[in-house]
């Protein structure tokens, strides 16, 4: 057990620092989502990653994905959009408190409404945590593990980080991207100015 949890935090650690370094490098949101998915699957041994985009709107859309067969989670994203204050899906919960949400035996969580086909695949532990931009939920990554037990509260220590510095890559990326914007068109009107002429 003991060292099943040394391996675990070994490969949390490999995740996050793998992160900040593709952080320094990309410059462009989704791609950083898929690098962020590929890393956790990748080095950090969970069998599933994830990135749910959350719009100003409340809306929900899939943002990077590490599955081939993506219907189960178009199908909870559909439930989201379709009712964000009443679906009450895991995902709903932490995209309307803010909070991350770990099952870490989703076979007998009973929070989880699709038990049966989360652990049909063999996905023991579940991790939703929001990441924050603007003060505001804009994203929630998703990750699984085969273990039940797999996140205790180191673990679960550098998740945060790991999300936090998610969030900061985003709020970066937004500035820039408005800081190009503004350097090439009007504020006022939204023309293009001479720079972009």
């Amino acid at each position: 057990q003991l060292g099943a949890q040394a391996r675990a935090f070994n490969a949390i650690r490999e995740v996050v620092g793998a992160l900040n370094a593709a952080i320094v490098r990309i410059r462009e949101r989704q791609e950083l989502f898929g690098e962020f998915c590929r890393i956790a699957v990748s080095q950090g041994g969970f069998v599933l990653a994830r990135i749910i985009e959350i719009d100003r709107d409340a809306k929900a859309r899939i943002a990077a994905s590490t599955e081939q067969d993506s219907r189960l989670l178009q199908a909870m994203v559909d439930d989201y959009n379709r009712d964000p204050a009443g679906a009450d899906s895991l995902f709903a919960l932490a995209a309307r408190s803010g909070e991350r949400v770990i099952s870490d035996d989703i076979a007998n969580d009973p929070r989880a409404r699709n038990r049966a086909a989360l652990t049909l695949e063999g996905n023991f532990a579940l991790a939703l945590l929001p990441v924050f931009v603007d003060k505001r939920v804009a994203c929630i990554v998703v990750l699984r593990a085969r273990d039940g037990g797999f996140l205790d509260q180191e673990e679960l220590r550098l998740l945060s980080e790991m999300v936090s510095n998610i969030s900061f890559a985003l709020e970066l990326i937004d500035k820039q991207d408005r800081i190009t914007y503004l350097a090439l068109y009007d504020p006022l009107t939204e023309l293009p100015n001479r720079t972009l002429f």
